[in-house]
């Protein structure tokens, strides 16, 4: 007699507060997703590019390919209803870490409730 395996339970928390490294292309964009649509949680995500100034997206769009996908990425993710944040910065820099951990308290009164550590992946 095969034994059925118990589907283990994801230890997301719906509506909980993520950060996810990797910035906004490759497999950190997917778990984005992922998260923003299945738990409908808060994200920071971290990426090393800076953007501009959100009033200047659209002069980037047809000269910046790079940057035009990634503001692209962006403006996806936030039209599933999510709230995002994104900050660029070096997260091997502790400081930065303490920062982002103050981001997610004064952006939405809590502190994280987990790490996708997905930098330097895909």
């Amino acid at each position: 007699e095969a034994e059925i395996e118990e589907k283990m339970e994801m230890p997301i928390k719906e509506k909980g507060v993520y950060l996810v490294t990797g910035g906004l292309g490759g497999i950190s964009a997917h778990v984005a997703r992922m998260l923003l649509k299945e738990y409908q949680t808060r994200i920071i995500i971290v990426g090393r590019t800076i953007l501009p100034d959100r009033v200047l997206w659209d002069e980037y769009m047809d000269c910046n390919l790079n940057l035009s996908r990634k503001i692209k990425t962006y403006k996806d993710l936030e039209s599933m209803g999510g709230q995002i944040v994104y900050v660029s910065g070096d997260i091997n820099d502790d400081g930065f870490i303490q920062t982002l951990q103050h981001t997610a308290e004064t952006t939405w009164g809590c502190k994280l409730d987990g790490i996708f550590h997905l930098a330097g992946i895909g």
